[in-house]
Order: structure tokens, then sequence, then C-alpha cells
């Protein structure tokens, strides 16, 4: 058998021939008699289906919640994208005009050009005299 402390430090540990069970704290005698336990292991079932269907209302009443403040919050926003399709919409033909009857929407309209500009701002040498002359042997760089 093993003992060990709250931090997991093996305090104990022997071996012994036939050894099947320690109990560190053993339970205490049952309350309940043996008829109360039989009585309890027959009413168990319907206790359990009793709250399982208490907690399944309970859920489906906090779904139902947040499904509400989902819709509360989506119908402003839909309510917007509309409004901004509508305008989007009414200002298409003053777009096409602009680009001289040619709608935004078409990729091959468009020439992507690419222009790099490089320029070179000072260039500095320093020689350093005083330093020795590097060797095979030197690891630095």
């Amino acid at each position: 058998f093993a003992i060990w402390n709250i931090l997991g430090k093996d305090i104990v540990h022997v071996s012994k021939s036939q050894f099947k069970q320690f109990l560190w704290r053993p339970r205490p005698a049952s309350l309940l008699t043996p008829k109360d336990v039989r009585e309890v292991k027959k009413e168990f079932k319907g206790l359990r289906e009793q709250f399982e269907r208490e907690d399944e209302e309970l859920r489906e009443s906090r779904r139902s919640g947040k499904a509400a403040r989902k819709r509360e919050l989506r119908e402003p926003f839909r309510a917007y994208e509309q409004e901004r399709n509508a305008l989007a919409a009414s200002e298409e033909e003053a777009r096409i005009q602009a680009r001289n009857g040619r709608k935004a929407e078409d990729p091959t309209d468009y020439e992507i050009l690419m222009e790099t500009v490089e320029e070179i701002v000072e260039v500095k040498q320093d020689i350093d005299f005083n330093r020795k002359k590097l060797t095979s042997e030197d690891e630095r760089d």
C-alpha cells in the first residue's frame, strides 16, 4: 500500500502479501432502514423522470430566452441591411454612368498595377582599427 500527502508526495510505501483493502474513512452506517432503501429504489425511477422533465423544461426556457434575445438583435440589423441595399440599388444607375457604362462588380474591368519604388537614404561604413583581425579559430561573425 502507499500513502501520499496532499501534494502527492509518497509518504509511506509498504508491500504486504495478501493485502486486499484499506479503508481510510469507512462509511458510516445508513440512517435508512432496509425497507426505506427499497422504497427509495422503487420511487427513484419515477422521481428521476420527473426531475429530467423539469430539467428539460428549464433548458428549453433558457434556449427560448436566448433565441428571443438573438431575434431582438437580428431584426434591427436586417432593417439596416435592407435600407442600405435599397440605397445602393437606387444609386446603381449613377455609379454605372460615372464609370462610362461599366458595372463595378465586373472584375475583368480592372487592371492591377504594382509599382515598387526603392530609394537609398544613406550609406555609412565604419571601420574599427582597434579590433583584432579574425582568424579561422574565432567564433564571432
